[in-house]
């Protein structure tokens, strides 16, 4: 392996890259979020179905009252006793609504404190130690791969300095340089030649060991996200929100 060869790497906003997994964490929080969210929106339709509901009960009532001590008699009265009784009804079909929302309400809320937990500072507990996972099977590969940044900034460092050397000896022939300055600038050029040496067999060495720990990386990583897969907490928290909107939408539909 040379130093200009690149190390085995995933494209940018990889999974695979350094903090990258967050973006898989996220779904866990997501999932805790719009859970609540949906919690918020049913409570506010069951409050909307009561409420007019009320206002429903409470104009029949009103009616009633003004019609039974009313001058109507007959059909008319017939007519407008009818329409407080559709009114009434009207009122228990969006009174059951509200009822029927409640009760997906209270099985979503018992569904997430089954699932979800809050951490001590803020946040879904289950991300937390989701985070924590991965950023402990990801810690030793970040070390390595900090290292061979370092190693390579140094080389390319070291690189520049031999140019630079190079192309201020070459010029002692342009002017007037003594022996002494030529030696010295010979030794500077050499140095660097050292540490050209030096820099790039410490970059190879610390590529090396990074590639190969890659297959470690991936087998930490992979483990960390198939036991967290298996709690199944951001695909059944998809499912459950779908399947929990789909009934409200079918309640307030009837």
């Amino acid at each position: 392996m040379s130093a200009g060869d690149e190390t085995l790497q995933p494209s940018s906003d990889s999974f695979w890259d350094i903090d990258c997994y967050k973006t898989t964490v996220k779904r866990t929080e997501d999932g805790l979020h719009m859970c609540s969210e949906l919690m918020k929106l049913i409570t506010e339709r069951s409050e909307i179905e009561m409420k007019y509901a009320n206002k429903l009960k409470m104009w029949c009532k009103k009616w009633s009252d003004i019609i039974d001590k009313g001058p109507e008699y007959g059909t008319n009265k017939d007519v407008l006793v009818g329409s407080l009784h559709e009114a009434d009804a009207m009122g228990d079909v969006h009174n059951g609504i509200k009822d029927r929302l409640m009760e997906v309400h209270a099985e979503l809320k018992k569904w997430k404190n089954e699932n979800f937990k809050k951490a001590m500072v803020g946040g879904c507990k289950e991300a937390k130690q989701f985070e924590d996972d991965f950023k402990k099977a990801q810690k030793p590969w970040a070390k390595k791969l900090a290292k061979v940044q370092k190693c390579k900034k140094d080389y390319f460092t070291a690189c520049k300095q031999e140019v630079a050397a190079q192309q201020a000896l070459s010029q002692t022939g342009t002017g007037a340089v003594t022996e002494e300055q030529v030696k010295k600038l010979q030794e500077k050029v050499e140095k660097c030649q050292r540490d050209v040496s030096q820099t790039r067999d410490k970059y190879e060495e610390t590529l090396k060991e990074l590639n190969s720990y890659k297959s470690i990386y991936i087998i930490d990583m992979k483990e960390v996200l198939t036991i967290r897969r298996s709690l199944k907490k951001s695909d059944s928290s998809t499912s459950k929100i779908s399947s929990s909107a789909f009934i409200m939408l079918s309640i307030s539909r009837k």
